[in-house]
């Protein structure tokens, strides 16, 4: 009984992923310590944006009324919620396809930018949305994609739906999964590196890829302490 494997287990409704019943910090959680000084210019120009849209204007004047200013609050959230939505129906679709082959009826055009570059440069699906866990530092997360390229060299990939890649989280979230993935042994080939594989929803499309796993998982690890500090603050 004493090398039985641990429940690895993730409620979905919750998104909470536990291991024998506790709660496990997800990977996403710990990168957001760092900070991202882009979202609050951005979150800023999406109120700015709301007002300019709903106020009634006379001259070059903004009458507004308590009503829109309480929504111009809300506004960058419920944008970033819209785009996370289409989001997940994009992971979703690109899913379904890798482990199926059946092309979605009516396929969005980030699926297929998707589906034109695994065909040019995947040669095996390995894993698609495949959870993850690291007991001994106590976190979890689903990686996007893991899978070789046609010679053969094994990459963690991660789809991004974003309009830029605007700093280097996403290589230490996927250095994260790697370094579950190593932990669990399911692999007995080394990861040769991180790709990101971008589908804006202006049509662009680019990956970029990190070869430097020492310096990724540093930077991973970092915000995992830097995250385990703050949750002894008590106030």
């Amino acid at each position: 009984m004493d090398n039985q494997k641990p429940v690895f287990l993730f409620d979905e409704k919750k998104h909470v992923y536990t291991l024998d019943g506790k709660k496990l910090t997800g990977v996403t959680t710990i990168l957001g310590t760092i900070a991202k000084p882009a979202l609050i210019a951005w979150a800023a120009k999406e109120a700015v944006k709301y007002v300019r849209e709903n106020a009634t204007k006379d001259d070059d004047l903004f009458l507004v009324t308590e009503e829109i200013l309480r929504a111009a609050e809300k506004a960058h959230a419920k944008k970033r919620d819209k785009a996370a939505d289409a989001g997940t129906d994009v992971h979703a679709e690109c899913e379904a396809w890798i482990k199926t082959k059946v092309i979605p009826l009516a396929p969005s055009p980030s699926f297929l930018q998707f589906k034109e570059w695994a065909e040019g440069n995947v040669g095996e699906f390995l894993e698609s949305e495949k959870r993850l866990y690291h007991e001994g530092e106590w976190y979890a997360g689903t990686v996007d994609l893991v899978y070789k390229d046609p010679d053969g060299r094994v990459w963690v990939a991660d789809i991004k739906t974003t309009s830029g890649i605007y700093d280097r989280t996403p290589f230490f979230q996927m250095a994260g999964y790697q370094n579950a993935i190593e932990y669990m042994g399911e692999f007995t080939e080394p990861i040769h590196g991180r790709k990101i594989i971008r589908m804006g929803k202006d049509g662009s499309f680019e990956t970029k890829n990190s070869l430097s796993y020492e310096d990724d998982l540093g930077g991973f690890l970092a915000a995992l302490q830097l995250y385990r500090a703050l949750q002894t603050f008590k106030v």
